[in-house]
Formats: structure tokens, C-alpha cells, sequence
């Protein structure tokens, strides 16, 4: 069965606002959004709220993060944020 993963514009806006959006398609390759939240993001984009998400489209936040960590695509240390800036 494959797992279909669904995100909201928190878990987008978190990523983004700590400069690493990519590690949402890291966790979840081929993730989807509804097309309001994808609108939504757009809308932040144009205004210059949100970076670039190179066409990425997840669980929650902490969800994303304990799931890379799993993964062993980072470590827990790296997983708190405090290397990201």
C-alpha cells in the first residue's frame, strides 16, 4: 500500500521560515497539498513572506522532523535547528 502524506500551510511556513524546505520532500518525497494551501503559499511567496519551495509539496512539523531523524537523515541535534542559521 502506498502512504499518502497530506500537509497543511503550518508545517510549509515552519520549514520555511527556518530556511530549509527542502527537508520536507527529504521526509516525504512526492507529499501533497491541497490546492489551497499550495495558494496560499504562493500568495506568501509574492509577497516576499516565503522563500522558494522548488515545487515541493507533509504530517506536522515535529512529525516531519522525528520522521528525517528516523530516516537517519539528520540527528536529533540537527533535528533541534540550533546548526539551520
Amino acid at each position: 500500500m502506498t502512504e499518502l502524506v497530506v500537509s497543511d500551510t503550518t508545517v510549509w511556513c515552519n520549514f520555511a521560515h527556518a530556511g530549509q524546505p527542502r527537508l520536507v520532500p527529504a521526509a516525504y518525497p512526492g507529499v501533497a497539498s491541497p490546492q489551497q494551501v499550495l495558494d496560499e503559499i504562493a500568495e506568501g511567496q509574492r509577497l516576499g513572506h516565503l522563500g522558494d519551495f522548488d515545487g515541493v509539496q507533509v504530517s506536522g512539523t515535529l512529525g516531519v522532523l522525528l520522521h528525517l531523524v528516523d530516516m537517519g537523515a539528520m540527528s536529533v541535534t540537527e533535528a533541534d535547528g540550533s546548526s539551520w542559521r
